[in-house]
């Protein structure tokens, strides 16, 4: 089953006085550069949906159809974009994405016939780590056009996989988003320690 990845970067960036998160440098590397950089050694297909800007990647960008309705806008215009049955979709502020466990995630597509794989560990789930069927993109957009934009009223319903984070990375700095300068500063610390290596 081929299998795209979409990268959002929608949102307000209030944490952030409204700086883009994706352009955030952590060691003079964007953000959404140190992604590109995973997703190019697994993914065929890679788009953006958000914000149009310079980005400086060889990517399409695609703006949210839905304004101002959260991240299910961003999912909802990801799968809509995408040529491909799954898609891959992520948050733009993941400076530290894992090849394997994304690898790992892919492998589960083809065990049954799930709607959603999205990871779970001891901190929770990651609604903005995960591969989603493009069968979902009118149940999402009827519920847009209800003006319900939790992501959790995606999962009613459907077979959803709730995937185990069982590889030997940390949770914490797999799945941190920078939200604040506090976050930026915490990954810039942890990059400098550690940059070459899986997270």
């Amino acid at each position: 089953m081929q299998i795209s990845a979409a990268i959002l970067t929608g949102g307000e960036n209030s944490r952030m006085n409204g700086e883009l998160k994706a352009l955030l440098e952590i060691e003079k590397t964007s953000i959404i550069s140190r992604q590109y950089n995973v997703l190019s050694d697994i993914f065929d297909k890679i788009f953006i949906c958000g914000k149009q800007a310079e980005y400086n990647l060889p990517l399409a960008v695609y703006e949210d159809e839905f304004k101002n309705s959260g991240p299910v806008s961003g999912i909802y215009s990801a799968l809509k974009n995408a040529d491909t049955g799954y898609v891959f979709i992520f948050s733009c502020d993941m400076p530290f994405l894992n090849h394997d466990l994304i690898c790992q995630m892919i492998t589960e597509v083809n065990t049954g016939n799930f709607d959603v794989i999205i990871p779970v560990h001891s901190n929770g789930i990651e609604p903005l780590h995960g591969i989603y069927s493009k069968n979902l993109v009118k149940k999402i957009e009827n519920q847009l056009n209800d003006k319900d934009f939790r992501i959790r009223k995606i999962y009613e319903g459907i077979n959803i996989k709730y995937f185990d984070v069982y590889l030997p990375i940390e949770p914490e700095i797999a799945f941190l988003n920078v939200n604040t300068p506090a976050d930026l500063n915490k990954a810039t610390n942890y990059a400098k320690r550690n940059d070459k290596r899986t997270y």
